[in-house]
């Protein structure tokens, strides 16, 4: 579920900054923290494993 979260965060993110029309700098930066945030966040639930406790 993080992971799914991470990539929509990641996408949005990516869509503001490659958008063709100029956008104030706010929504840049915004955008910019977006894709930060959801890379992290998917390469966080990627190295996160859960171990079986049986035998």
């Amino acid at each position: 579920m993080l992971r799914n979260v991470g990539l929509v965060l990641a996408a949005v993110g990516g869509t503001i900054l490659a958008a063709p029309i100029a956008l104030p700098v706010i929504v840049t930066t915004v955008g910019g923290y977006l894709a930060v945030a959801g890379g992290v966040a998917t390469a966080v639930s990627q190295l996160t494993t859960e171990k079986d406790a049986s035998p």
